[in-house]
């Protein structure tokens, strides 16, 4: 049997053309080896930045690797979380707004009052938002803030952001979720309600065909129905949730998108190469949904490739590749911020990886040669 285990284990590393001298053994062993570089490599876009998009994913990514001790990060939470702060003023991008509500439950200096500058945003400050009250009148309710924030930009709310021809703004999904997931982490019932009603209305107009151009890196649709998933189900939102709408996923439930997306999964794994922020994603959304299993075997892959090997020279230890497996070896494309905090988010070791999540693995190998 153990010589069974170390056959599947290698067929994995093999299979994603990592090489095992400089494999990041475990989940937790790869948090340890990208959040350092997160946190302040000195080399441009390696770092985590508060003007980026995704800006809360990466700060949410430094703070789990905080909480798991690696406690170098910390003072890069604190001005992080302060810059954030500064950088969205008084109306925050829902990414933005997370990685600052998330932060707040570290006790590092100032974070906790950062935290509480987003609770009044949920609870009345978004009336005061230029946005808002410019396409609104009167002080709204939060119900009708979310639904603004889910407008697509043909009406005037984000002019920079792509337009579905089905209806919703994949961009506006994504920032959606976030939403969900600070108000979630906040404790603020009303406001996470307000913004699940609002997600489950896009995600029904969603368009998989229109990718969202996040810091010059495309963010796919399956990462954003996964960052979806994720937000929906951190909220218990039941997984026999009907989505209705005029895009994709009208009459799918939740159940049915979360056997598309390991599907999805899957096959871009059995390819040789899957995006990291897809795999990383997608393994917060079935932990969500209590798919431990599926989410400890993908933990696995992930953290193979949290290293160097197979990637451009010049990338440093501990990066994080925005695809993970086979084919990245051309210049750019390795160890940037965008992927990093996708993935320190998803890595954190699993309290038990059991016989069967190896097995499973193997399956997936197996699925490969096929």
């Amino acid at each position: 049997m153990r010589k069974y285990l170390k056959t599947a284990v290698a067929a994995v590393l093999v299979g994603l053309g990592v090489s095992a001298a400089h494999a990041s053994p475990t989940p937790l062993a790869a948090v340890q080896d990208a959040a350092p570089l997160l946190a302040g490599s000195g080399d441009f876009g390696y770092n985590a930045e508060a003007g980026a998009l995704d800006d809360g994913s990466q700060l949410g990514g430094l703070v789990n690797a905080y909480q798991l001790g690696v406690v170098s990060v910390g003072s890069r939470i604190t001005s992080l979380s302060n810059e954030i702060v500064a950088f969205n003023g008084s109306t925050y991008y829902g990414a933005g707004a997370y990685g600052v509500a998330i932060a707040g439950t570290t006790g590092l200096t100032g974070t906790a009052a950062n935290a509480a500058l987003v609770s009044t945003f949920y609870t009345g400050g978004y009336n005061s938002s230029v946005a808002f009250t410019t396409f609104n009148t009167g002080p709204g309710t939060i119900q009708q803030y979310a639904d603004f924030v889910g407008t697509p930009s043909s009406t005037g709310h984000n002019t920079n952001a792509i337009v579905n021809p089905t209806g919703a703004d994949n961009q506006l999904v994504y920032d959606l979720a976030y939403h969900v997931l600070a108000t979630r982490t906040l404790g603020l019932s009303t406001a996470n309600t307000a913004f699940v009603t609002t997600l489950l209305s896009d995600l029904g107009d969603f368009n998989k065909d229109v990718a969202v151009d996040l810091n010059a890196g495309e963010t796919s649709a399956t990462t954003i129905l996964a960052l979806s998933l994720w937000a929906l189900g951190d909220s218990n939102v039941s997984s026999g949730t009907n989505i209705t709408g005029v895009g994709d996923y009208n009459g799918e439930t939740i159940a049915s998108l979360l056997t598309s997306l390991q599907g999805t999964l899957n096959t871009a794994i059995s390819g040789g190469s899957v995006y990291t922020e897809d795999l990383s994603y997608g393994i917060l959304a079935l932990e969500a949904y209590g798919f431990q299993e599926q989410a400890n075997i993908y933990k696995q892959i992930l953290a193979l490739g949290v290293n160097n090997a197979g990637l451009d020279p010049g990338t440093p230890d501990g990066a994080v590749p925005l695809y993970v497996g086979s084919g990245v070896d051309y210049p750019n494309i390795a160890a940037n911020n965008v992927a990093a905090g996708a993935a320190l988010q998803a890595l954190p070791e699993p309290a038990s990886l059991s016989i069967l999540g190896f097995a499973g693995m193997a399956l997936l190998s197996r699925r490969r040669r096929a």
